[in-house]
Order: C-alpha cells, then structure tokens, then sequence
C-alpha cells in the first residue's frame, strides 16, 4: 500500500480531509466488489437468500453511486468530479470491468438465484475488479500527493480503510471451500488473510511493526474503535482456527462465521470513518 507522493496542482486546492474521504470511497469499491462475491457464494448454499440478494443491490447501488461521485461530481457519496488523468484512467479501467459485473448482479436479484454462467461472472472476475478498484488507491495517492497530510498518517488511512475489504474477502475464501471449490487453494487464502487482518490492527494500534512504520490512531476515537475492533476479532480467532482445520467446514458453520464478520465489519468501517474525521479535524 502506497503512501502519498508528490503529484499534482489540482491537489493543492483540495483539503487533506477532502483527499482522505476520496481514498476511503475509492477504496470502499474494492469492499463492495468482494461483498457481492460472497453473497453469490452464501446464495449458492441457500442461506439467508433474500438479505443476500439485498445485500448484493445495495452493493451495486453504492458502487454506481461512488463511480457517479468521481465521473460527474453527482450522487450522495460526497466525492467530487475527479480531474487527474491518470486517475481517470484508473477509474475507467473499473468501469470496464464493473459493467458486466453489475449486470450480473442485476440478473441475480431478478432471477432471485445464481445459476452457474452468473456464479462464473461474478466469481471469476472479482479479483480482477478489486485490484482495478486498488489501482484508483494508488493513483490518488500519488495525484493529490502535494495536500499536507502526514506520509504515516495516510499509509495508516489506506491500511484502515482495507480492513473492510478484508472482512468479506476472509469470508469468501472459507466460502469456496463449504462448496468444495479448490478447497486447499481457498483453504491458504482464508489463512492467509485471516492472519494479515489480524497483524494490521496490531500495526494500527501500535504505529506500524517490525517492517513498517505508521502513524498511531490520531484519535481517542480512533484508539477505542480499534480496541474494539482487536477484541472482536480475539474473540472469533478460534473459530478462524477451527473452520481452517476441516477440509470442508458445515455451511451452517460458515453462515454463523460470515454474520459475526459482518458485524467485525462495521467497526472496521468505524474505524475508517474516525481516521477519516481526524484528518478532516486537522485541515
């Protein structure tokens, strides 16, 4: 994850607040993309269908509406219209790639199931997505790099603000394997996930680890929904430990692990929103 680097004019007319909220809406697109695949996998198990198939148009709702925010300076995220090049550029490439996406998803909710062409569009491509959705990050890292926000303090923002991502991409992984889809592969990713998720609250609380420095929570705020973020997830490690132990885990298992995630979720988007608030505070 990039911290702010030098960029261009048009940064120096825009808070460090401003820049803060772009990056964690910007970011949030990578949330929404991996939300949607795991509640294609969660449909696919038939549980809790109709909140999932909700939860997946709220999703393309949200989506559109931050798109709409950087494209035309319109919608209710509060991003305005994008002006660098090289993010637009990064945008666009979400766009291309968020379209048959979207329609998939409207395809979905109408048919109320997934059938194996739309399990196939949405989860063979969401990777793809998420990384295009990254890439607009980092080229606002690097466009509005001129704002005067601390270097440690952003690299802690962009941190913060995947955590949200995580929660559902941990989810997805344990997902694939209830299914029976490459469960070895998916076994290591949820792993693999589960553990970064775990030693990036840590570096949050503590200004970074033995590999990189970060700026520590900015606020009283943001210490306490970290500490209750770090708790929460204590609190669900043995099951992380215990899902990952069986080859193929019980579906009711998994629905129980992905509602308690999401509720892991919503401080994790406390999280964001109070580093984002203490940002905006100082500029």
């Amino acid at each position: 994850m990039a911290a702010l680097i030098p960029g261009g004019s048009y940064a120096l007319a825009m808070a460090a607040g401003q820049v803060a909220h772009r990056i964690l809406a910007a970011d949030k697109l990578s949330f929404l993309t991996e939300k949607v695949a795991k509640s294609v996998l969660l449909i696919q198990m038939d549980a809790n269908v109709a909140r999932n198939l909700e939860e997946m148009m709220h999703a393309h709702d949200e989506f559109d509406n931050i798109l709409l925010g950087f494209r035309e300076g319109k919608g209710t995220s509060g991003v305005d219209r994008e002006r660098f090049v090289s993010v637009n550029n990064a945008l666009k490439h979400v766009e291309e790639l968020w379209a048959p996406y979207r329609v998939a998803i409207e395809e979905i909710v109408e048919a109320g199931s997934v059938d194996d062409a739309h399990s196939h569009m949405i989860l063979d491509n969401d990777e793809a997505l998420e990384h295009a959705c990254h890439e607009v990050v980092r080229k606002l890292e690097e466009a509005y790099g001129d704002v005067d926000i601390d270097l440690a303090l952003a690299l802690a923002l962009d941190f913060a603000g995947r955590q949200r991502m995580y929660t559902q991409k941990i989810c997805k992984e344990i997902a694939f394997t209830a299914l029976g889809k490459d469960a070895d592969e998916h076994h290591k990713k949820f792993k693999k996930n589960a553990t970064k998720f775990g030693k990036i609250i840590d570096a949050l609380i503590n200004g970074g680890n033995g590999m990189i420095t970060m700026a520590k929570p900015p606020s009283s705020e943001a210490m306490s929904a970290l500490v209750k973020l770090q708790e929460q997830w204590v609190a669900i490690e043995p099951t992380v430990t215990k899902l990952d132990s069986e080859a193929i885990p019980a579906v009711a298992d998994i629905v129980t692990f992905c509602s308690e995630m999401d509720a892991i979720e919503l401080t994790a988007e406390d999280v964001a929103l109070q580093y984002e608030n203490a940002i905006k505070a100082t500029s």
